[in-house]
């Protein structure tokens, strides 16, 4: 329906501002974990200096974990955009499966009142030629009844063109019942249709990654190049 579609639009957009969003706080993360780093390779430098292994070790540790957590903010920025675009397929078929639904409907129901409008013509063009049978009909009793005075001829014609009529009326009213059974199929096809599920509109769950911004703290000592991390 237009409302659950409407639905998945307004998902689709929250996904994308989401998305936005955690490209955002990347963007301020890598650019923090980038300083972060430079102090980080200084306090290393200064622990190297001052011949401090166990800190040189720690810092290059440190660093390695800094690293390998901005890779995983990437990794899920790129997930969140992929999903974004799964989720933006995704309603695009649901739009086209809807559409197509709706199409279809609408040309049955076009043939329905197609149908019907024909059913409705013929009728009437049925009880026109009834009326002009009966007056054939009416033409012919008066020329039987007519006896010696009848004409043979136009008696004749006047039969040939009963005849004429009644064939009319038996293709009309064939007609009719063509388009009758028509009409019947055509509503067992809108009935379906509309009674015809919407196309599942399996929810993608597409979350915001969540970015936590790490924000080491160094303290650096002359003496003793200790680093303090939180």
């Amino acid at each position: 329906s237009k409302e659950d579609l409407d639905a998945l639009r307004r998902e689709l957009d929250r996904t994308r501002q989401d998305l936005e969003k955690a490209r955002r706080l990347l963007d301020e993360e890598r650019l923090k974990s980038s300083r972060d780093v430079e102090r980080l390779l200084q306090e290393k430098m200064q622990a190297t200096a001052a011949g401090n292994a166990q800190e040189t070790r720690r810092l290059e540790s440190l660093l390695k974990e800094r690293e390998a957590d901005l890779e995983k903010r990437r990794q899920q920025v790129a997930q969140a955009e992929q999903n974004a675009e799964s989720y933006k397929a995704r309603l695009a078929a649901v739009e086209g499966e809807s559409a197509a639904l709706r199409q279809d409907l609408d040309q049955a129901r076009r043939q329905l009142a197609q149908s019907q409008t024909q059913i409705e013509e013929k009728k009437k063009a049925v009880a026109a030629t009834e009326q002009k049978l009966e007056s054939v009909r009416g033409e012919i009793t008066r020329q039987k009844q007519a006896g010696p005075q009848s004409d043979p001829a136009r008696l004749a014609a006047i039969e040939a063109e009963l005849a004429k009529r009644n064939a009319e009326l038996a293709r009309q009213k064939e007609d009719i019942a063509r388009l009758e059974n028509e009409v019947s199929g055509y509503k067992v096809k809108v009935a379906k249709l509309e009674t015809r599920p919407e196309p599942v509109k399996a929810s993608v769950g597409v979350a915001a990654p969540s970015i936590q911004i790490i924000d080491p703290q160094i303290v650096v000592t002359r003496d003793t190049a200790s680093v303090k991390v939180r």
